[in-house]
């Protein structure tokens, strides 16, 4: 029973861990100021979490674009 009990606070623990945030604000942008979603990742891999915010903003029905030199 403390075994299991154990690992469910672990499991937790990380997911909680793994969590990220996002908040909505007004950003420069190639074509002048823009409301802008920003998500906060803290420890993670720039190309990974490239690919969830792209399939996370696929359930929007929206595209994402990336800007070289921004």
């Amino acid at each position: 029973m403390k075994y299991s009990i154990y690992i469910a606070v672990l499991l937790l623990t990380g997911a909680v861990r793994l969590q990220g945030q996002i908040t909505e604000s007004t950003r420069s942008m190639n074509m002048g100021s823009q409301n802008a979603l920003i998500l906060e990742i803290p420890n993670a891999d720039d190309k990974l979490v490239e690919k969830w915010w792209k399939q996370y903003m696929k359930d929007y029905d929206a595209k994402t674009k990336r800007v070289k030199g921004s």
